[in-house]
């Protein structure tokens, strides 16, 4: 890895597949409306249907007060994110759903029948 990766996660994170994917605004949004209605918290659930099904625009959501207290509740903990920790995870997650990555090859798994034997 060059320093000029070192000091340029967003950069290294725009590389990925990931971030050709976030790089998309509507496939962005899709993604983030997605996610929400999955998530363990039935208010961020709600609010992710409510978008999706195009029911409420994100310029809305302050003035619901349940959609305003947990937007708030991810903005203070924003404060502590660390985006170099974020590039790191999506690079190994990108590593780890790589074809073919921790198969044996065919020549691999042959060679370990016949020590085997």
């Amino acid at each position: 890895m060059s320093p000029a990766e070192v000091d340029d996660p967003l950069g290294r994170l725009a590389a990925t597949r990931l971030g050709a994917v976030l790089s998309e605004p509507a496939q962005r949004r899709e993604m983030l409306y997605a996610a929400l209605t999955e998530h363990p918290d039935p208010v961020l659930r709600e609010l992710g249907q409510q978008l999706r099904d195009g029911r409420i625009r994100p310029g809305e959501l302050g003035s619901v007060d349940a959609y305003r207290s947990v937007l708030q509740r991810g903005l203070d903990a924003m404060t502590s994110f660390d985006i170099e920790r974020v590039a790191a995870a999506a690079e190994a997650a990108e590593d780890r759903h790589q074809p073919g990555r921790d198969e044996p090859s065919a020549s691999g798994a042959a060679n370990d029948r016949q020590s085997r034997r």
